[in-house]
């Protein structure tokens, strides 16, 4: 038997060493830091997937993306285990301000989070959602702040 692999696609929302995080409305991981992102659909690449997840999770507008790093991941959904390839870019904004964010969905978006990245251990230290979002922040900190 043979399980495909799934793919999703995050962005990092930054403006200097800040990164814009959305706190998860749903499980798994609910309430837990994550990036703007999710699965890609059929017929979709993984940057279309990016602009539209970061749309629909923020209401922002995001064009270009520039490509971070992809990692493997788990994704628990209803007590079963999915494998997932997960592809994360990069987007500059303005984050001056939180209060103008909103996302087309409420139920999939508890609340955001600007958070200034000083190092990699601050990023070990975060209340992270999913092991390869923490993987591709350090990957993003390492490339383009450090």
């Amino acid at each position: 038997m043979f399980f495909n692999v799934a793919s999703s696609a995050g962005v990092i929302l930054y403006s200097g060493n800040s990164v814009l995080f959305v706190k998860r409305g749903r499980e798994p991981a609910k309430g837990m830091l994550a990036l703007p992102g999710g699965f890609i659909d059929a017929g979709e690449t993984a940057e279309e997937a990016c602009i539209r997840e970061c749309f629909e999770e923020t209401g922002i507008q995001i064009s270009p993306v520039t490509y971070v790093a992809s990692f493997p991941n788990s994704y628990e959904f209803k007590n079963i285990i999915y494998s997932t390839c997960d592809f994360f870019f990069s987007s500059e904004l303005q984050l001056d301000s939180i209060s103008s964010i909103s996302p087309l969905d409420a139920e999939e978006v508890e609340d955001f989070e600007i958070v200034k990245i000083d190092s990699a251990e601050c990023i070990a230290k975060l209340p992270i959602a999913f092991d390869s979002v923490k993987k591709a922040v350090t990957a993003w900190y390492l490339k383009t702040v450090h």
